[in-house]
């Protein structure tokens, strides 16, 4: 709060406080039934009918200069980094329309998304290698005890189906009673077994 106050009736005391006096807007010129349009008056002619993004990449990959509509100029795109002397003169102008946020932003922005792209990627790859990891874990717990129960299981259906071969000879047809015996027997040996472990 006390910052907004210091900002409003202070710093913005020559502009802010002077409209709301004077024309009963505090952002008279840019808001208000009375708005002036000076955006696109400070922008140069080849900005006229490019969308915003592309404006502020042209902007932002540009010599420093102060190119308003109706100018001959033509703002010249630059590479990362590189500046000449006539944009260090303009490093004193508060208001540079092209190239404003600085000689080396244009690098710096570049780096500033490298260092973004390469700190997701490798956050993404930690996140897979930990996920990997977990799975491996949940895989190795489930094999080991797949085994488990396969081995007992085994154990009780060979346990219960030691048939002699006298009953095997003597027995023609499983009759459903001697299946559901049989069967019965391997269920129960499997319960008792994996209750002791």
């Amino acid at each position: 709060m006390i910052l907004f106050i210091q900002q409003d009736f202070i710093t913005g005391s020559t502009s802010y406080i002077r409209n709301l006096i004077y024309q009963k807007n505090l952002l008279y010129t840019m808001v208000g039934k009375d708005k002036i349009e000076i955006i696109t008056t400070m922008l140069p002619d080849s900005y006229a009918n490019k969308p915003y993004v592309l404006q502020f990449i042209c902007s932002l990959f540009s010599h420093a200069a102060n190119i308003s509509a109706g100018s001959e100029l033509k703002p010249s795109l630059k590479l990362p980094f590189a500046f000449n002397v006539a944009e260090i003169e303009t490093g004193s102008l508060f208001d540079l329309r092209i190239g404003g946020w600085g000689l080396l932003f244009s690098g710096i922005f570049l780096i500033s998304l490298c260092v973004l792209i390469l700190e997701c990627v490798h956050d993404y790859k930690k996140k897979q290698i930990k996920y990997l990891l977990n799975n491996k874990r949940v895989l190795t717990v489930t094999k080991e005890l797949n085994e488990n129960l396969k081995d007992a299981f085994e154990d009780s259906f060979n346990y219960s189906f030691a048939i002699t071969e006298s009953e095997l000879k003597n027995a023609t047809i499983f009759t459903p009673e001697f299946i559901l015996e049989h069967m019965t027997a391997v269920v129960n040996n499997f319960m008792s077994v994996n209750s002791d472990n």
